[in-house]
């Protein structure tokens, strides 16, 4: 998933594990996809609202950010 650490200046792939992540909405889908497929997904209320949030970044053609792991 090709997101960008720190600044948009320094792309980088998947989730910083210390300081922010930026993840464009082309990566967004399959940062949907990781989410829903966890074995953990259906009985995590944390999980489904960041589902949620996924599809509303990509209906909104917006940027998510991460604030480390």
């Amino acid at each position: 998933m090709k997101t960008y650490f720190h600044t948009v200046k320094n792309q980088e792939y998947g989730l910083a594990y210390w300081g922010i992540t930026i993840i464009p909405p082309d990566s967004l889908a399959i940062f949907y996809e990781t989410v829903t497929s966890s074995k953990f997904f259906k009985k995590s209320d944390e999980l489904n609202e960041l589902a949620s949030k996924i599809v509303q970044a990509v209906a909104e053609k917006k940027y998510m950010i991460h604030y480390g792991i």
